[in-house]
């Protein structure tokens, strides 16, 4: 599904995307544009700057770049659709019907049929386990205390397997082997064939938000392995991307989620009032599982089991946590979310714990729920022999350090007084080796926020230098010589960022142009930046300025988006009028340089295959590279 770019840029103009970002975050001006701590990671010092003139936000921390639309689709995790008809509304805009292009058309037919594949299957598996071919699995669901009341919300069903009943059921119903194969519930191989993936296990419907089925976890009967099988990723399924429970969740008037690890916890949970309970699908908590959560509240309890596993887990969705921020919807201002650790000891899980002591003691504990820092100086704790010099000091030279991470002063000083008190440490003593620790770990703390930065930057540049990555670049086998020039071809270092600098300056002071248009053109410019550039180019000599959100309207998804966003957002786009004149001049060198090289490299290659022609056009390409240290671009007029 598409809408036309005129459509898209009617809305983006029509929200500005400062009032719309400032409604999620505290911006300030600085300068031309404004800046606030970036909500999509950790930020220490504003590093996410918004730009009223070219429509853009760009976190120099994080390396997040977009327009009003991603910023939806990355805060509120809403599909490109989704961000535009909320912007829409919000400036009273009536979208026309949407159109499809036949891949988009083709993807969503798809999507449904396997929407309707899976219906049909929870459908199938829910009678099932009400026959008497799901006594087993009844037996089971009752074993575990499960009202009838529960296994019908939660729609549970059984799998028996015999015969390929699912299969048979589905072609039954004519749907085809391969959209069947598609949809995760059949495999196939050279013996069977096609059969059916779940048997001889009770089955736990997945579903999204808007609670359609889009995925199966499947326990065995029996001591079978796996123990617990997941439906593969489908077109509408990826189990690092969805919650088990969140349909429900969502809807929770809870104020907080409560995160577990299986199905049972969370149906126990639910079944004794508690409908905040979510859990992963099988896998350890994910960042992308983690963000989902902070849609929906800034207050997280963790209940995993309390074995060392558990503890261990723990650990890390603690972490993942505290990597991810959120804005106060009263005070808009930035804060992270809040984690407390259920403990159910000396029970392991919470299915085990409200089976055994009910609602009442479990909400006791939630209310009771351990400062997850404190809870991991707990488990910093145990690594030490606590009673012994060594192992006093050791252990309080740690916790010293826990405490130096903190961000803030306050909290460093409110937890060093908490853990010196729980954990029998002298505070004079404790805070001296604060003291001594906090310039230390904030170093190291510095050093692997840029070691981060550096990769994601790396990683990004190293994916958009790939020769022949851009659509509709690829050549016929009528191109060989050319396709041979590409192959060979190494982008020069140094050339993306000086095309971004050179995309930059023009959508900033376009009055650039002029100065630039007689030495380099859109054809210049390598593959992931040259529709980029003609669209640019074509703006300033028709109105005179660089509408970056038409240029960005012809993406619709968030990473096509924001590589083009990233075009327009580089670092030195801060600098003085005279350094930007020289670091434009350098750019403009740099890109036509490199131009020329690709070029004279493909006549050479004619060359030597004899190609007439193409010793002529291998000089006149040399006397224009002799040219390129000449060019001088002037400062603009203050």
């Amino acid at each position: 599904m598409y809408y036309s770019d005129e459509v898209i840029s009617e809305v983006c103009a029509a929200n500005d995307i400062v009032d719309v970002i400032g409604q999620y975050i505290t911006l300030k001006k600085s300068g031309s544009e404004y800046k606030g701590f970036c909500p999509f990671h950790a930020d220490r010092s504003p590093s996410f700057y918004v730009s009223p003139q070219k429509q853009l936000y760009h976190c120099f921390g994080c390396g997040e770049s977009g327009t009003v639309i991603t910023f939806l689709m990355k805060y509120e995790n809403y599909s490109f659709q989704e961000a535009l008809k909320a912007l829409a509304k919000r400036a009273d805009i009536t979208l026309p019907e949407a159109n499809y292009s036949e891949e988009a058309k083709k993807k969503a037919q798809q999507r449904e049929i396997l929407l309707d594949i899976n219906k049909e299957v929870a459908t199938y598996y829910f009678k099932l386990l009400r026959s008497p071919k799901g006594k087993r699995g009844m037996e089971y669901f009752q074993s575990r205390k499960l009202s009838l009341e529960t296994m019908n919300r939660f729609g549970l069903g059984f799998a028996d397997g015999a015969n390929n009943d699912c299969v048979a059921m589905l072609r039954k119903k004519e749907f085809a082997d391969d959209d069947i194969l598609a949809s995760g519930v059949a495999a196939f191989d050279e013996k069977r064939g096609l059969h059916d993936k779940f048997w001889n296990r009770v089955m736990y419907p997945i579903m999204d938000t808007t609670n359609r089925v889009i995925g199966f976890g499947g326990r065995v009967m029996g001591d079978g392995k796996p123990k617990y099988l997941n439906s593969p990723e489908t077109e509408i399924f990826d189990k690092r991307n969805h919650l088990f429970g969140i349909h429900m969740a969502a809807r929770s008037k809870a104020g907080n989620f409560i995160i577990c690890e299986g199905y049972m916890d969370v149906i126990s949970m639910q079944q004794a009032g508690f409908t905040q309970a979510v859990a992963s699908l099988g896998t350890a908590l994910t960042q992308a599982q983690v963000k989902i959560i902070a849609r929906y509240t800034d207050q997280v309890r963790i209940t995993y089991d309390s074995d060392a596993a558990g503890t261990k887990a723990s650990l890390r969705a603690i972490a993942l946590f505290d990597a991810v921020t959120v804005t106060d919807r009263a005070t808009r201002r930035k804060k992270h979310i809040q984690t407390r650790v259920i403990r159910m000891e000396p029970y392991k899980d919470p299915d085990e714990f409200i089976k055994a002591r009910g609602a009442d003691a479990f909400r006791q504990r939630i209310d009771d729920a351990q400062d997850s820092f404190l809870f991991k100086i707990s488990a910093l704790e145990r690594q030490f022999e606590r009673g012994t010099p060594r192992g006093d000091t050791d252990f309080a030279e740690a916790a010293a350090r826990e405490i130096a991470g903190l961000p803030s002063a306050l909290e460093r000083r409110e937890y060093l007084a908490s853990v010196a008190r729980q954990f029998s440490i002298r505070e004079d003593d404790l805070r001296e080796l604060v003291e001594q620790a906090v310039p230390e770990v904030r170093e190291e703390q510095e050093q692997q926020q840029m070691s981060d930065a550096r990769r994601r930057y790396d990683r990004q540049r190293r994916e958009e230098t790939r020769i022949g990555a851009a659509p509709g670049n690829a050549a016929t086998a009528g191109d060989a010589p050319e396709r041979e020039v590409r192959e060979a071809w190494k982008v020069p270092a140094g050339l993306l960022k000086a095309e971004d600098f050179l995309l930059t300056i023009l959508a900033e002071e376009p009055a650039y142009y002029e100065k630039i248009r007689e030495y380099i053109s859109p054809e210049d410019f390598e593959e992931s930046r040259s529709q980029l550039a003609d669209g640019a180019f074509r703006q300033l000599r028709e109105t005179g300025r660089v509408d970056v959100s038409a240029l960005t309207a012809q993406y619709q998804t968030r990473e096509e988006i924001q590589t083009a966003a990233n075009a327009f957002a580089a670092p030195a786009m801060r600098a003085g009028a005279a350094q930007r004149a020289q670091a434009l001049s350098d750019c403009v060198k740099t890109i036509r340089e490199a131009a020329l090289k690709k070029r004279i490299q493909g006549a050479a290659k004619r060359l030597r295959a004899g190609d007439p022609e193409a010793a002529e056009e291998y000089r006149q390409l040399g006397r224009l590279l002799q040219q390129v240290s000449a060019i001088h671009i002037e400062a603009q007029n203050a």
